[in-house]
């Protein structure tokens, strides 16, 4: 009968024992150390290799890929070369009208009397439609007129008297030749004088021409002057013409030479006016050098009912 020790027999502890004895042999060889010499092929000194790593890192810390690898992840290699760094920095700004652009100031050219008014606040002017009729009160456009029209009259009696002693031909003196002829560049360049002076008052050349030949002036139309933009700051497509914006003078109200009569704006092209920094300054002088262009940002909402507008904007000029 077989004796029973903690629950095991005896031969049952023998064949435990023998299995813990084995266990400990293979655990003793697979140490460092205990394999027995090294390989002839491994020369005394030489550097073993790089033991493998998981994740196919080697002992340097780098990460082989394999040509497939690269290609599924679109890696592309290529020498590096030096760029400009560009760095944004965010002013704020608002819209304003271009200075002496967008405002018109109409003046009255002589002293007169508000006799019609053509347009009122809000209207759309087209560049050279008809603003106010003005009542002359000037005495001294008056006397220009009347200038002008004796100078014409005396300059055709000049030129007939001239005619008249050509077809004299020998009999008469080249001397009153001479003279006729003398007279009449006088005449001439007084006329000149006084058309340069009506015109100065805003008249045009047909009105000129009418009171040389004796249509004397007593009401002038004042109209709106053309639509002009600095260089190449044409607007894109049809222009607008102006708005009436203030309307300075009442019906029947005497007004003086130079004083205003209505206020035009245009507001078609505009700035954005930007505030920065004294230490942002070398970076926009520099810009402004370089004609770098500026990215405004308008801040509208989605729904907003206005077209889109050009994000990039040149930098025109630096103020104080």
């Amino acid at each position: 009968m077989a004796l029973r020790y903690w629950g095991l027999t005896f031969w049952e502890r023998a064949m435990l024992r023998r299995v813990s004895l084995l266990a400990a042999a293979l655990w003793l060889l697979a140490m460092p150390g205990c394999h027995g010499p090294a390989p002839a092929s491994q020369e005394e000194g030489a550097t073993p290799p790089a033991e493998s790593t998981p994740d196919g890192e080697t002992g340097e810390t780098k990460v082989i890929v394999g040509d497939r690898a690269q290609e599924n992840l679109e890696l592309k290699s290529k020498p590096l070369e030096t760029t400009l760094f560009w760095r944004a920095d965010t002013l704020p700004g608002m819209i304003v009208d271009r200075p002496g652009m967008s405002d018109r100031e109409v003046v009255a050219t002589v002293a007169s009397v508000v006799a019609e008014i053509f347009h009122v606040p809000g209207d759309l002017v087209a560049p050279g439609e008809a603003l106010f009729k003005l009542r002359l009160a000037s005495e001294s456009l008056q006397e220009t007129q009347s200038a002008l029209f004796k100078t014409g009259e005396d300059l055709k009696i000049a030129e007939a008297r001239r005619e008249r002693l050509a077809r004299g031909g020998e009999g008469i003196a080249q001397s009153k030749v001479i003279e006729a002829q003398s007279e009449i560049a006088r005449l001439k360049v007084a006329a000149q004088s006084y058309r340069q002076e009506l015109r100065s008052r805003g008249l045009a050349d047909e009105a000129i021409d009418g009171v040389q030949r004796g249509e004397l002036l007593s009401e002038m139309v004042v109209s709106a002057p053309p639509l002009v933009f600095a260089g190449a700051e044409s607007p894109v497509g049809e222009s607008l013409g102006f708005e009436l914006q203030d309307l300075k003078v009442a019906l029947g109200q005497q007004v003086e030479a130079g004083e205003s009569l209505c206020h035009l704006a245009n507001h078609q092209l505009l700035s954005v006016e930007g505030r920065a920094f004294r230490d942002e300054t070398s970076k926009l002088q520099r810009s402004l050098e370089e004609g770098w262009p500026v990215e405004v940002d308008f801040q509208e909402g989605e729904l907003s009912d206005w077209p889109p507008a050009q994000r990039e904007l040149p930098l025109r000029y630096l103020d104080n």
